[in-house]
């Protein structure tokens, strides 16, 4: 079962390695969003900020959207199946695999401007984003 509907995909984690590129304007943008399946933890500066809608995040951060991605904190379903994290985080899937359980994902978290990256298990729930095109 795919998660995005016909003519439509999951991005791949270079894909989104490449947004992250594109809205990107330090002098390290190549370091701080390597293409590598290694690298993972918060990166860059600015970036998240520029993800994040401008919904209410936590009471407390927003983000201004500047790159139309409009990321919402819609926080995760735990392998338990438990909604948390809600107003506080927004996580979204790549389509890479990283072995046989996990795949990379992103993550922004209410008061970091940041983006993070990360492998983890499939057996969580979070967003995703599709992509125009198969």
């Amino acid at each position: 079962m795919n998660a995005c509907p016909l003519g439509w995909h999951l991005p791949t984690h270079d894909e989104l390695t490449t947004l992250e590129r594109a809205i990107c304007t330090s002098g390290t943008c190549a370091t701080d969003f390597p293409y590598d399946e290694e690298t993972e933890g918060y990166r860059g500066t600015d970036e998240g900020y520029k993800l994040k809608s401008t919904a209410n995040w936590n009471n407390d951060g927003t983000g201004d959207n500047s790159s139309g991605f409009n990321v919402l904190p819609a926080g995760t379903r735990s392998n338990l199946g438990v909604l948390v994290n809600v107003g506080s985080h927004g996580l979204w899937w790549s389509s890479s695999p990283d072995g046989i359980m996990d795949a990379w994902r992103r993550y922004l978290y209410y008061d970091y401007s940041t983006i993070g990256r990360i492998s983890g298990t499939q057996a969580g729930g979070y967003s995703v984003r599709c992509l125009a095109g198969t």
